[in-house]
This record gives structure tokens, sequence and C-alpha cells, in this order.
């Protein structure tokens, strides 16, 4: 997971930081042939699968890791992000 922002106390997730960074975690890994890439896009991805993605399916945008509450926030960006990882 990437934290939405460097802020002691502030343990947010954002969906996008978390899913570009699991894309290109795997881009380099299918150029480099290194697994610790290929390691870090799973476990970004699967990080997402687990905490982001709602009942119905839908990656949501925002993870409050205080309190481990999925905000109910839905925007367009997340959903790019969720069929470039389908494709």
């Amino acid at each position: 997971m990437v934290d939405w922002m460097n802020v002691p106390d502030s343990p947010d997730v954002n969906a996008v930081s978390t899913g570009n960074y699991a894309l290109l975690a795997a881009e380099l890994c299918r150029l480099t042939k290194d697994m610790k890439y290929c390691d870090r896009a799973y476990e970004s991805a699967k990080w997402l699968d687990d905490h982001m993605v709602n009942p119905e399916g839908i990656l949501m945008d925002h993870y409050n890791g205080k309190n481990c509450e999925l905000k109910d926030w839905l925007l367009t960006c997340e959903q790019n992000i969720q069929m470039m990882g389908k494709s």
C-alpha cells in the first residue's frame, strides 16, 4: 500500500497512488525480470482487493488507516485503475 501523504498519525491510503504503484511495479517486473518488483506489484494489488474493493466489487478511493474505514468515495480514476489491472 502507498500512504496518501507522509503525515504522522494519518495513515490514509488512496487507491490511485497504490494502484499506480502496483502497475508500475508490474511493468518494472516485466522489463527487468526482478522478482522484487513482481512481489511488490502482487502485494499492492492484493492489498487493494482486500481493503479497498467494496462488496459490489467496485474499487473505492480512500481508506482511513486509523479506524480501518473504507470511505464511500467513488471517483472515475479508480475505475480506470481497476480496468487497467484487469486487462
